[in-house]
C-alpha cells in the first residue's frame, strides 16, 4: 500500500511538471564553472531569464518594435556567496519612428542649427552626417546583449544585481550603461554637433570613395556569431574566460583557417570584411594589405593579420583610409579599436544603438559603449 501511494505521489508530481513546462517558453541552457545544482534551480533559472527579457523590453521598447525574442543562460559562476548567470538575450529590431529627424540625437544635432544659414558649412556637415544614419523603419536587425543577473547565492530572495558584459573584454558595467533615455540623447546630438562639424571638415580627401560600407557590414554579420563554446587551439579554452569562437560559421572557403592564426583572427576577420567593401588590396608581399584566397599554400601581409599594423597600413599618409572619428559618427562598415591588439567593425548605428561585430572572441551585433579608451574611425566615401 505504501509503494502504491509513493508511486501516486510521484506521478501526480511528474504531471504537474509536465504541464508546468509545456505552459512556458524553452530557452537552451548551458551550465559551466558549477557542478552541483540545488532543487530550486528550475525556479531561479526561470526567473532570472523572466528577468533578462523584461529588462530588454522595458530598456528598448520605448524606441523599437521587438520580435523573436530568445534568451539562453550560457554560463553561470559562482564566486564566494554570489552565483552570477550570463543570459544572452537576442532579439530583432525595428525603429519605431518614420524618420531620422525624429529621433532624438538628431533633433538636438539640428537645435544647434538655428542661428545658421542654410548654405553654412555646419549645415552641409550635419545633414551629410544624417544622410549616412543606419536608420531603418521597414525591417528589423538583430541584437544580442549579454546580461549578467548576480544572486546572493544563501537568499535568492535578495535584491538582484544587473550588468552588461562585454563580451571582447568580458568586462561588467552596471546594467545603467545601456540605458536609452530621450533627453540625454537629445544632449549627446548638441554635444556632438562641433565635432561632426570639425571632423567632417578635416576629413577632406580622406577614404576611399568607391568603399561600400553596406558590403562589408553585411560580409561581417554573415560570417560571425554569438558562440557559447570555445573552438579553438591553445589554451585558450582552458583560460578564464576561455575565448569563444565557431570557426564553422566563418568563410572558410574562400579564407581557409589557418592554426597560424589560432585564436587571434581579428584582424584577419576585419580585413576581409573591408576587401569585401571594395578596399584595394595592395601588393604581394609580407609588408603589404593583401591575403591569396583559395590556394592551399597561404600567403598574407602582417597588416592583414596585425592589428597594429593594419592600423600603421590603413592610416599612411599615402592611403589615408582611415580617419580618425568619433563613437557619435562611427556608423556600419566602419572601425573600431578595442585595444591595441583588438579590432572590430561597427555593425549599426542608428544614434539609440550602437553594435558591433568581430571574431575571437566571436561576437554579432551586441553593444558597443561609449568608451575614451577605444579608437573610432571612418572610411569616408564623400
Amino acid at each position: 500500500m505504501k509503494k502504491i501511494r509513493t508511486r501516486l505521489i510521484f506521478s501526480v508530481l511528474l504531471i504537474v511538471t509536465m504541464l508546468m513546462m509545456s505552459a512556458a517558453p524553452t530557452f537552451a541552457t548551458y551550465y559551466q564553472e558549477v557542478d552541483s545544482q540545488d532543487s530550486n534551480d528550475g525556479l531561479v533559472t526561470s526567473s532570472v531569464i523572466s528577468q533578462a527579457t523584461t529588462w530588454l523590453y522595458d530598456n528598448y521598447g520605448e524606441f523599437y518594435d521587438i520580435q523573436n525574442v530568445n534568451a539562453d543562460i550560457v554560463r553561470i559562476f559562482e564566486n564566494d556567496d554570489v552565483i552570477r548567470y550570463t543570459v544572452r538575450v537576442s532579439c530583432e529590431t525595428m525603429l519605431k519612428c518614420n524618420s531620422v529627424y525624429e529621433l532624438p540625437f538628431v533633433k538636438g544635432l539640428y537645435s544647434t542649427l538655428a542661428s545658421k544659414s542654410a548654405q553654412s558649412n555646419e549645415k552641409t556637415a550635419i545633414d551629410t552626417f544624417i544622410s549616412e544614419i543606419d536608420a531603418d523603419f521597414e525591417e528589423y536587425h538583430g541584437l544580442t546583449v549579454p546580461v549578467v543577473i548576480a544572486i546572493d547565492k544563501n537568499d535568492d530572495t535578495a535584491p538582484r544585481t544587473m550588468y552588461y558584459q562585454n563580451s571582447v573584454l568580458t568586462t561588467l558595467y552596471d546594467i545603467d550603461v545601456l540605458a536609452l533615455d530621450s533627453q540625454e540623447m537629445y544632449d549627446a546630438g548638441r554635444s556632438a554637433a562641433s565635432d561632426i562639424v570639425s571632423e567632417y571638415t578635416a576629413s577632406i580627401g580622406r577614404g576611399y570613395s568607391l568603399y561600400n560600407r553596406t558590403a562589408a557590414r553585411d560580409y561581417a554579420l554573415k560570417w560571425s556569431s554569438n558562440p557559447s563554446t570555445c573552438y579553438d587551439h591553445g589554451n585558450s579554452c582552458t583560460a578564464t574566460p576561455a575565448i569563444k569562437s565557431d570557426r564553422s560559421k566563418w568563410n572558410n572557403t574562400v579564407y581557409p583557417y589557418f592554426s597560424t592564426f589560432m585564436h587571434n583572427d581579428c584582424a584577419n576577420f576585419i580585413s576581409q570584411a573591408m576587401s569585401a567593401g571594395g578596399l584595394p588590396e595592395d601588393g604581394t608581399n609580407g609588408t603589404t594589405w593583401f591575403r591569396v584566397k583559395n590556394v592551399s599554400t597561404q600567403s598574407w601581409g602582417t597588416p592583414w593579420t596585425s592589428v597594429s599594423s593594419l592600423k600603421s597600413w590603413m592610416t599612411n599618409s599615402s592611403r589615408k583610409y582611415w580617419d580618425s572619428s568619433t563613437y557619435a559618427a562611427c556608423n556600419a562598415g566602419n572601425i573600431v579599436l578595442i585595444t591595441s591588439s583588438h579590432v572590430a567593425m561597427v555593425t549599426l548605428n542608428d544614434t539609440i544603438n550602437h553594435l558591433y561585430t568581430a571574431h575571437t572572441t566571436d561576437v554579432k551585433d551586441q553593444p558597443l559603449t561609449n568608451n575614451s579608451s577605444y579608437l573610432y574611425y571612418t572610411i569616408k566615401t564623400t
